[in-house]
């Protein structure tokens, strides 16, 4: 079995939980997420599970109205539809309502990464070693030039994640053969 990090499971669980609470938006009434039973699950329906995608697609944030991507409603669709397959594999339910509905498309017209010639990063790392900043901000760039230039010059002459760098130890840093170890996601 495929190990999940701690951010990707509580991601799951916030996308369940969301679920949920669609489904005592649904009928608030009536149900009760901690009298929930797998009967509950057993009477799910493809139509809610779509009127729920539907419904996960505004939220309101600081008093306005967004749109969730299309990729966060297909995770929210996936989580669902993954949590609902355990329980029809495991025979505890029916049936996974969520295999007849069609998953959430995303659009595959994204952004192209940004890329930047040598001269612009030399021009950055400059700034980062040189520039002219005022006041505690100053005090602060003199402090923190040196260490701030070698992680922008690791990131773009290597293409590592920022996360993988945040995640880098000294260990990890090999001075004599010149090499660095990164772990990624699936180590």
């Amino acid at each position: 079995m495929e190990t999940k990090s701690p951010q990707s499971l509580y991601g799951y669980a916030l996308d369940l939980t969301s679920f949920f609470e669609y489904l005592k938006y649904r009928e608030p009434d009536s149900f009760d997420v901690a009298r929930m039973t797998l009967l509950d699950l057993n009477e799910l329906t493809s139509s809610i599970i779509e009127d729920y995608l539907d419904y996960s697609r505004e939220y309101t944030d600081k008093g306005q109205i967004k749109v969730r991507s299309d990729a966060a409603i297909k995770r929210r669709f996936f989580a669902l539809s993954s949590f609902l397959d355990y329980y029809y594999k495991k025979d505890m339910i029916d049936r996974n309502p969520a295999s007849k509905v069609t998953p959430p498309r995303v659009d595959i017209n994204r952004p192209v990464p940004i890329t930047t010639t040598v001269n612009t990063n030399r021009n950055i790392i400059d700034f980062i070693s040189n520039g002219t900043l005022e006041g505690r901000r100053a005090a602060f760039q003199e402090k923190t030039c040196l260490r701030d230039a070698a992680i922008f010059t690791l990131i773009a002459s290597t293409g590592i994640k920022v996360s993988e760098l945040v995640n880098m130890n000294i260990e990890d840093v090999n001075l004599d053969e010149h090499y660095i170890s990164i772990n990624g996601r699936r180590n």
